[in-house]
Parts: structure tokens; sequence; C-alpha cells
């Protein structure tokens, strides 16, 4: 494969590194405030009890805004047994745009339903965790999380223990031109595109994204239309660090794509995964597939590639 040459200790290691500064950055305890939400709240509430929740999530972001950001609070989402409709919020959606937030489902499978056509959870702020949450993104165009920089450049962003159906992107992560998203960890998650008609992708990465590291992930791409588990945008920042870790990727439409997309300039590590699709396109990629266990449907070619050169 070509592209530019890697030294695979190197790449491996940093990826490590990198990825254990996130969670230890994010397991370290806060002097911040528990702030609560539930669907039986109201935002007449302070916030600050079970027993005196607000119910919109934009009420315990405004609450936490107040206090200002990187304060270390914590939004806790009581699992009442009911799904959190985001009818509720402040434009259909979930604007994470506190820095230093994190917001929980309690348990670890508090239920999101998304609004038609719009994102569920957008993150415009860096030092975020989400965790705990499963959510359905009803929309043809609405992604389960988005994290998209139009005004400022975010970085440090954990995304665990989340699942997720979308009829379109479950993960999008975008850019822009001087403004680089860097160093998002997404952890122990499971995303499922699954559109009848929309080729979505269960991962989308544009511009100016890198440092970006997926760990024990399960990836679905159960499109009726032909997608992807993971496309990257041709235009990608050239360099951009990827790494998948443990993970399995499944694409069950033929014509479906089960990593990688299209891409250009992509640098990183695919370790102990695997994968079931039909193809294992790599366009201008310099990935090194290490310990990597394929099958790929249509041609029934089972295989291993293990420490290949780029």
């Amino acid at each position: 494969m070509g592209g530019q040459q890697i030294n695979n200790d190197d790449v491996m290691d940093n990826a490590a590194i990198a990825a254990h500064k996130l969670q230890v950055k994010y397991l370290e305890p806060g002097n911040g405030k528990m702030i609560f939400v539930s669907t039986a709240g109201s935002d007449d509430n302070d916030g600050y009890s079970p027993q005196t929740a607000v119910k919109t999530f934009t009420q315990a972001l405004a609450i936490a805004a107040m206090r200002g950001d990187n304060m270390g609070d914590v939004i806790m989402a009581l699992n009442t047994g009911t799904a959190y409709d985001l009818d509720d919020e402040s434009g259909d959606t979930i604007v994470v745009n506190v820095d230093g937030i994190k917001i929980i489902g309690q348990g670890g499978n508090v239920k999101l339903t998304g609004k038609t056509t719009l994102n569920c959870i957008e993150i415009t702020a860096s030092d975020i965790l989400i965790q705990g949450f499963n959510i359905t993104a009803i929309g043809a165009a609405g992604a389960i999380i988005d994290i998209d920089e139009k005004t400022a450049a975010y970085d440090n962003i954990v995304i665990r223990n989340c699942k997720g159906t979308t009829a379109a992107d479950g993960i999008k992560l975008l850019g822009a031109s001087g403004l680089v998203l860097s160093n998002v960890l997404v952890e122990d998650c499971e995303f499922t595109a699954s559109g009848i008609t929309t080729a979505g992708a269960a991962i989308k990465i544009g511009v100016y994204v890198t440092d970006v590291t997926f760990s024990r992930c399960i990836l679905r791409n159960s499109n009726a239309a032909a997608g992807y588990i993971l496309l990257i945008s041709d235009t990608v920042t050239a360099s951009a660090r990827l790494n998948f870790f443990d993970c399995v990727t499944v694409s069950t439409h033929l014509d479906s794509t089960p990593i990688v997309n299209g891409s250009t300039g992509i640098i990183g590590v695919v370790q102990n995964c695997f994968l079931y699709g039909t193809t294992l396109a790599q366009s201008g990629t310099s990935l090194l597939w290490w310990c990597l266990t394929y099958h790929t449907a249509a041609a029934a070619d089972d295989g291993v590639l293990a420490d290949p050169t780029p």
C-alpha cells in the first residue's frame, strides 16, 4: 500500500498514549456541581437534587453556563424508564456548549429519541464527556452525535458507553479552516446506520480532523442504499491520525465498504479488529493493519493481515 512511511511502534505507542491521557483526564474527580435531569422534572426547578431535577438538557446546560466554563459540572440524566424526547429541547437538539461538562446517563442505558432531520446531540465545546445513552435519530438527515467546528476549535472529547441508530450518520466529525477538531476518543460504543434510501455512515469524518481513536466499538451499516461504516472526506486534513482498536464492523449491504472510503492522507492503526463487508477500500490511506481479521461477503475471501509494511 502506498503513501507515507510510518514507524509501526511509534504510531501504536502514540495512539495508545493519547487514548490513555484522555481516559485519565476524565476519570479524575472534579469539584463541580451535580445537575439532575429527569423526564418527570420541571425547568422551574434548580436541578441540584433528584427531587428538584430539571426536565431538559437545555436547562441543565443553562445552569452550568451560568456557573461558567470548566467548573467540572456533571449533568446526570436520571433513568425513569421513559425516553427523553428531544422535541422538548430548545431547537429539538441537545447543544453541548459549555467547556468541561460531563453528561452521563444513569445506569448506562438512558434513552433519547431525536427529532426528524435534526442531530440528536451537537457538541460545540471542549473537554466534554458523553456517557451512557441509547440514542435513536429518527430523521433522514440527523446524526446521533455531531461535532462540528463552526466558530472555534474543540478538543478533548470522549464518547463512552453509548449506543445509537440513525437513518443517516452515527458520529459526524467536522473541523474548519484554522479550526482543527482533535483528540476524540470513542470507546465501548455501538452505532448503526440503518437508512432505507440514505447512504449514511456509522462514522463520518470531514476536513480538519485529527487524533481520533475508536476502542472496543461495534459499528454497523444496514442501509438498503449503499453506505459505509466509515466515510472520510476526500479533502480530509493531510496526515490526519485515525486509530481503531478491538472493534467490530459489519456491513450488510453488498455495496457497502466496511472501513474506509474515498480518503487521502490518513495515517493510523487498525489493531485486533474484525471487519465484515464487501471490500476493504483504502484509497490513498496509510493505515497500518495489525492482527486484522476480515471477511468480504461477495468474494468470500476470509483472511488475516498481520504486521504489513505500508
